[in-house]
């Protein structure tokens, strides 16, 4: 089984107080796991903000090579686009991020984290 985790996981992981998410990453091959550069940009805006320089180049370094990086298509962020106005219409409101990442599990045929998990259930 593929996954693609999201950031919530990856902020998880770094902390290292998770042991539960340090094993279910470690029981998987690089080829399994997949990174989207979208939550990439997520965890570098939130470390620069906190000037956390040290755990900057650790995610540099030693998180992202651990995964298969994956980026949204075109199409990816048409149905993500379909999809918000799906949810703004019934009156929630779901950022463009966790869309994108919901629409690339779609494509890409994966699992996911359980956050779009929640996500795709609500939809479906």
């Amino acid at each position: 089984m593929k996954y693609i985790l999201d950031t919530n996981i990856i902020s998880a992981y770094m902390k290292g107080k998770n042991h539960t998410v340090t094993r279910y990453i470690a029981q998987y091959r690089k080829d399994d796991l997949m990174l989207s550069e979208l939550v990439i940009y997520e965890i570098e805006r939130g470390l620069k903000y906190t000037n956390a320089q040290n755990a900057l180049t650790q995610f540099r370094d030693d998180v992202i090579p651990m995964f298969n990086i994956v980026v949204p298509t075109l199409q990816d962020w048409r149905v993500a686009s379909d999809l918000w106005v799906f949810t703004r219409r019934i009156g929630r409101q779901l950022s463009d991020i966790d869309l994108a990442l919901a629409t690339m599990t779609l494509h890409l045929g994966v699992s996911s984290s359980p956050m779009t998990k929640i996500f795709l259930r609500f939809l479906y």
